[in-house]
């Protein structure tokens, strides 16, 4: 036994030039399951002695550009059709040579599938430590009294307010009116 990939798989590689450009490598692959080429291993009589093995029909496409940040590429054109046929007849009558149309019916069923993938790179960059803030940053723990009578679990200064004060909003209260100094 093979364990074989399935359903979509996506892989890329995006390597960032000297240029500032992204050069990125794409391979897209789509595999489902075609029961109409399966292979049945077995007796055919038994069903409980039968042993199915279904057939991957697989999709691919590959690519490599090369693209400025934040522009798009789109994959497109994995086009899957499938048509398929269904007899019904009535038992008997519909294997009469001649006649045998008038009991039987025909049907066809059609499908289609377009899968289409937009990729859009983006340059992460460092952020300076004056802009940087943690939500823990404001967080003073509460007192004994806070915690034990009052119930707070904690409280977040204003941006603007000292560490050492003991006002502020306590928890995770979202009103908008206890929002202003957070």
């Amino acid at each position: 036994m093979e364990f074989k990939e399935y359903g979509i798989g996506l892989n890329f590689l995006p390597v960032v030039m000297d240029s500032g450009r992204i050069n990125l490598r794409l391979n897209l692959n789509v595999s489902e399951l075609n029961s109409a080429q399966s292979v049945v291993i077995g007796n055919g009589e038994n069903s409980s002695t039968a042993f199915v093995v279904p057939y991957l029909s697989k999709r691919s496409a590959r690519s490599t550009v090369e693209l400025m940040d934040g522009q798009t590429i789109g994959v497109a054109g994995l086009i899957s059709e499938n048509m398929r046929d269904a007899i019904q007849k009535f038992p008997g009558l519909g294997d009469v040579p001649v006649l045998g149309h008038l009991f039987r019916s025909q049907e066809y069923q059609s499908g289609q599938t377009e899968l289409v993938i937009l990729v859009t790179p983006r340059l992460a960059a460092p952020l300076a430590d004056e802009k940087r803030q943690l939500p823990t940053d404001t967080f003073v723990p509460p007192s004994d009294v806070d915690f034990y009578l009052s119930g707070h679990t904690g409280r977040r200064l204003p941006v603007a307010e000292e560490r050492s004060t003991t006002t502020g909003v306590y928890g995770h209260d979202l009103r908008p009116e206890q929002q202003e100094g957070i």
